[in-house]
C-alpha cells in the first residue's frame, strides 16, 4: 500500500488596490493570500506542489483566483491585476465546456473532456463552470453505471 499525504500551508499577503469584477467597485482594497499544497509520499518525500493565489474583495467578500503568485501581486500594475484575476471563463474554457457537455454521454471521453473543461474554468464564475460541473456529474454517473453493468455481466450477478 502506498501512503500519500498532503500538507497545506496558507500564507496571508499584503493588501492591494484593484477593481472588483463582481461588485464593480473601483479602487477597492483586496486581501491577498496563497495556499501551497505539497503532496508527499510516505509523509516526507515531496512529489507534487501546487500553489494557489487568491484576492478577496473587502467590499463584497468575493474570493478570486489569481494567475500571479503572491510575491508579484503587491507591486503589480492595475492593468496587470485585472488580467491576472480570474472571474470570467476565457474562450478555450467556454469551448471546452460545450465540448464536455456534448461528449459527456461517451464513457471515458466524457470524463476527460469535462475534466479539462473544469481545469480551464477553475476560479471563474458563470455558465461555463456550471456546464462543466454538469458534464462531469453526468460523465461520472455514466462511468459508474458502465462499471456496475460490466461487473454484473462479468461476475454473473
Amino acid at each position: 500500500m502506498v501512503n500519500l499525504t498532503v500538507d497545506v500551508k496558507e500564507q496571508a499577503g499584503p493588501d492591494i488596490v484593484f477593481d472588483c469584477p463582481a461588485c464593480g467597485e473601483r479602487n477597492v482594497a483586496g486581501h491577498t493570500s496563497e495556499n501551497i499544497e505539497t503532496g508527499k509520499l510516505l509523509h516526507f518525500i515531496p512529489v507534487l506542489q501546487l500553489r494557489h493565489s487568491w484576492v478577496t474583495c473587502s467590499r463584497c467578500g468575493r474570493k478570486f483566483a489569481s494567475t500571479l503568485p503572491l510575491s508579484q501581486l503587491a507591486g503589480a500594475d492595475p492593468a496587470v491585476l485585472q488580467r491576472a484575476i480570474r472571474y470570467r471563463a476565457g474562450g478555450a474554457g467556454i469551448a471546452m465546456a460545450i465540448i464536455a457537455l456534448l461528449t459527456c454521454l461517451v464513457p471515458g471521453l466524457g470524463l476527460v473532456t469535462s475534466g479539462i473543461a473544469l481545469w480551464l474554468v477553475r476560479g471563474t464564475d458563470g455558465w461555463p463552470k456550471k456546464v462543466g460541473v454538469l458534464a462531469m456529474v453526468v460523465s461520472v454517473a455514466l462511468a459508474v453505471c458502465v462499471v456496475l453493468l460490466f461487473a454484473m455481466d462479468h461476475f454473473g450477478a
